[in-house]
C-alpha cells in the first residue's frame, strides 16, 4: 500500500464495504502501475451491484464528490482534493471477476486483486487470467483477445499510448490484428481518438509511435489528407517524399526542439510549449501535430514545368485552410485549430526572410524591418513558427 495515497479513506472504504457486504476488487491500470512501481492517483474498483449508488454513499461519507461516468454500464467516480485523487467505481461486467478481466482491452490492464486482503492478509493475490504479468515483466503490449477491438475499436489507439506512455513492445500478433481491423476506426466518435492521439503527441518521442500507427493503416484512417502526400515526389530541395520529409520534420522536431541561437531563453521557451491551450492539450502537442501536418497542402497545389521542375506555390496557404477543417474535424478548441493553421499558413516565411537576408543589397535597416514585419504578422504565434520551420528545413537536404 505504499504506494496508495491516503490510507485513511481506503480504510473507510474497506469499512463501508464490510457492513454492506459489498466484495470490492482493484483492476485495470491501478493495479498495473502498483506492479510497475508507478504512482497511483486514480484507483479502479470493480464489484458487484449497483456501482453508482454504492460510490454516493461512499463519496458522501468521506466528503468527496461524486459523479456519474456511465449511466447504462453503472460507474461512477468518487473525487477528493479537487482532482489529486480519483477513485472509479465500476458494475463487473460477466459472471464474476474472470468475466470482467477478459473482457478487457489489455492484458496488462486485465490483473485484479480483492481489496479486502489490503487489510486482512500480509500478501494480496493477483487474479491474472490473460497472463497480464508475464506480459509486464517482459514489457510486451497484447490484446486481451481479437474481440476486444471489435467490441470498441479505440482499444486500438490504446495500443499505442500505453506503448508509448510505458516503453512497451506491442507484440507481432497484435500488430497484425490492428493492421486488418484498422479500418473499425471509423466507428469511434472524434472527441476519443483525439484524446488518445493527443496522449500519444504528448510523449518525447511521439514520432517512434505516429510511424508505428501509420504503418498499421490508423494515421490515415484519422487524417485520410494524408495518403496523396505518400510517394509524391518533390523537387532537388528534397530527398524524400511529401509524406515521410513530414514525418522526418517530426523526428527532428523532437530530437531538437529549441535551436542553438535560442538555448539561452530555454526557460522562458520551455514554458511557452508547457502552457495547456485547453486542458490536458499544450502548445507543444499542437506544435507537433501542425509540424506533422506542415506540407499537407502539396497534393493540392503540385505543378511541374517545362524543364521539369516540381513548384509546389501557396501550399503553406491551401495547407492552413485544410489543418482549419481538421481541427474542426477532431472537435479542437476554435483558438486549438486556429492556432495550428496559423503556423502552417507562416511556416515558409522565416525560409523568404533567410532569402531576403541573403541578398547583398539588403541594408541591415532593411533586414530590420522585414523582422520587424514577421514579429507583427505572427504575433503570438511568432515563437511556433520559428520552431516548425527550423523542423522543416532540417529534413530537408
Amino acid at each position: 500500500m505504499e504506494q496508495i495515497p491516503e490510507k485513511d479513506i481506503l480504510l473507510s472504504l474497506y469499512r463501508l464495504a464490510t457492513s454492506e457486504g459489498i466484495k470490492l476488487y482493484v483492476v485495470g491500470g491501478t493495479v498495473r502501475d502498483f506492479i510497475l512501481g508507478r504512482p497511483v492517483y486514480d484507483i479502479d474498483f470493480t464489484m458487484f451491484g449497483d456501482a453508482i449508488s454504492f460510490t454516493e454513499r461512499f463519496a458522501k461519507l468521506a466528503k468527496a464528490k461524486a459523479i456519474v461516468l456511465d449511466e447504462e454500464q453503472k460507474s461512477a467516480r468518487a473525487i477528493f482534493h479537487h482532482g489529486e485523487l480519483y477513485m472509479d467505481f465500476n458494475t463487473i461486467r460477466g459472471n464474476d471477476i474472470i468475466d470482467d478481466l477478459k473482457a478487457r482491452d489489455l492484458t496488462i490492464n486485465a490483473i485484479a486483486y480483492d481489496f479486502n486482503q489490503l487489510f486482512t492478509s500480509d500478501e494480496v493475490e493477483l487474479i491474472d487470467p490473460c497472463n497480464g504479468i508475464d506480459d509486464l515483466n517482459n514489457r510486451i503490449i497484447n490484446l486481451t483477445s481479437p474481440q476486444t477491438i471489435v467490441d470498441d475499436p479505440i482499444r486500438m489507439l490504446r495500443v499505442y499510448r500505453f506503448s508509448a506512455t510505458l516503453n512497451f513492445t506491442v507484440s507481432d500478433e497484435t500488430l497484425s490484428l490492428i493492421s486488418t481491423l484498422s479500418t473499425l476506426l471509423s466507428k469511434v466518435s472524434v472527441e476519443r481518438i483525439r484524446d488518445e492521439l493527443f496522449k500519444i503527441l504528448d510523449v518525447n518521442n511521439s514520432a517512434k509511435y505516429i510511424k508505428a500507427l501509420d504503418n498499421v493503416g490508423i494515421i490515415e484512417q484519422i487524417f485520410p489528407e494524408i495518403i496523396p502526400m505518400k510517394g509524391m515526389t518533390q523537387n532537388e530541395y528534397h530527398h524524400l517524399d511529401v509524406w515521410d520529409h513530414s514525418m522526418l520534420s517530426l523526428d527532428f522536431f523532437e530530437q531538437q526542439i529549441i535551436p542553438d541561437s535560442l538555448q539561452d531563453y530555454s526557460p522562458e521557451i520551455e514554458a511557452y510549449l508547457n502552457f495547456n491551450i485547453v486542458k490536458g492539450r499544450n502548445i507543444k502537442s499542437l506544435l507537433k501535430l501542425a509540424v506533422l501536418l506542415h506540407d499537407i497542402g502539396k497534393p493540392l497545389v503540385r505543378t511541374m514545368d517545362k524543364n521539369g521542375r516540381i513548384r509546389f506555390f501557396d501550399h503553406h496557404f491551401r495547407g492552413a485552410e485544410l489543418a482549419l477543417n481538421i481541427g474542426i474535424r477532431l472537435r479542437l478548441a476554435n483558438r486549438e485549430s486556429k492556432f495550428i493553421s496559423d503556423i502552417i499558413g507562416y511556416h515558409m516565411y522565416p525560409l523568404s526572410l533567410c532569402t531576403d537576408y541573403s541578398k547583398k543589397h539588403v541594408s541591415q535597416r532593411n533586414k530590420e524591418r522585414y523582422a520587424l514585419r514577421f514579429v507583427q504578422r505572427t504575433e503570438a504565434e511568432c515563437l511556433a513558427v520559428l520552431l516548425l520551420s527550423f523542423a522543416d528545413l532540417r529534413a530537408t537536404k
